[in-house]
């Protein structure tokens, strides 16, 4: 009723508008343009940081995913080793989005591509650990130790899979723990026990 309030409803109206029909890709983020639930290679993907047009929804929906540098630990698993010793690994896999069209379709969000990243390490780390034995994970020797060559075989396959399968391009994997399931630890520690008692029994 007054000119204050028509130009307040105004201005809330253009703002509402304007949000409607443009949105923001800030530099550390890639949009994924769907018109009509499709993308269009040339025009719905957006990599430069800046203010774009859309049409409202339900004709164009965006999605923004974070585009820097992710890190995703893996979960300690048991694996069995080539001579038939277990053993529990733990992985860190430094990831980015390589393909975000790709990445739209197969992915909700980046933690929905981390639960899908983890099977996949889960898998290959499990065959990788498979070509080795034990000796070769948990010696006394350097030269014997053969964590990069384990790392290395499944970060190529990694690479080629992640971004097959969901845009993903794998940086680097590293091998951050091994340790010993309880029960195994438990045999350890007895037959360290067994093999002191025979030496005090022999002084």
């Amino acid at each position: 009723r007054s000119l204050p309030s028509l130009l307040t409803g105004l201005l809330l109206a253009i703002l509402l508008l304007l949000y409607m029909v443009t949105y923001q890709v800030r530099f550390t983020e890639v949009a994924v343009v769907k018109t009509f639930g499709k993308i269009n290679d040339k025009t719905g993907i957006k990599t430069e940081p800046g203010l774009y047009w859309k049409w409202p929804w339900p004709i164009q929906r965006v999605q923004t995913f974070d585009n820097r540098l992710q890190v995703t630990a893996a979960t300690g698993r048991e694996n069995s080793t080539k001579d038939g010793k277990n053993i529990i690994v733990t992985m860190a896999v430094n990831w980015r989005i390589e393909h975000p069209r790709t990445f739209s379709l197969k992915c909700q969000d980046e933690e929905d591509a981390e639960g899908q990243l983890k099977s996949l390490i889960a898998n290959e780390q499990r065959k990788a650990i498979a070509n080795y034995s034990f000796s070769q994970l948990i010696s006394n020797r350097k030269e014997d130790l053969k964590y990069d060559d384990i790392a290395k075989e499944i970060e190529l396959s990694l690479k080629k899979n992640a971004t097959d399968l969901y845009g993903i391009s794998v940086v680097s994997v590293k091998l951050e723990t091994l340790a010993f399931p309880s029960r195994i630890t438990e045999n350890v520690f007895d037959a360290m026990k067994k093999e002191r008692q025979a030496r005090a029994a022999q002084y």
